[in-house]
């Protein structure tokens, strides 16, 4: 299995077309999954190894591939400060 790395300091967010793709089907997919659960969250947060297991409900190594895909897909982006999306529609 391949190891992984969380950079430091990084708050995980869904790209516009990861929150696109996290919405526009209700078929059942790790990586929606994911995506959805970091959407259900009123403000990003601190990505670390801990945080990514508890969103994705896997392992910690299936969790960072499931990562590791969507960011390869351009649908999850990280930033260096927190982040509150604009609240109604």
């Amino acid at each position: 299995m391949k190891e992984y790395r969380i950079l430091a300091a990084t708050y995980l967010v869904p790209s516009p077309a990861g929150a696109y793709y996290a919405v526009s089907s209700s078929n059942p997919d790790p990586g929606r999954s994911l995506l959805l659960n970091i959407m259900r969250h009123k403000r990003a947060e601190l990505l670390d190894a801990q945080w990514l297991e508890q969103l994705s409900g896997e392992s910690e190594g299936l969790a960072a591939e499931i990562l590791l895909e969507l960011q390869n897909a351009h649908m999850v982006q990280g930033l260096d400060q927190a982040y509150e999306p604009s609240q109604g529609p």
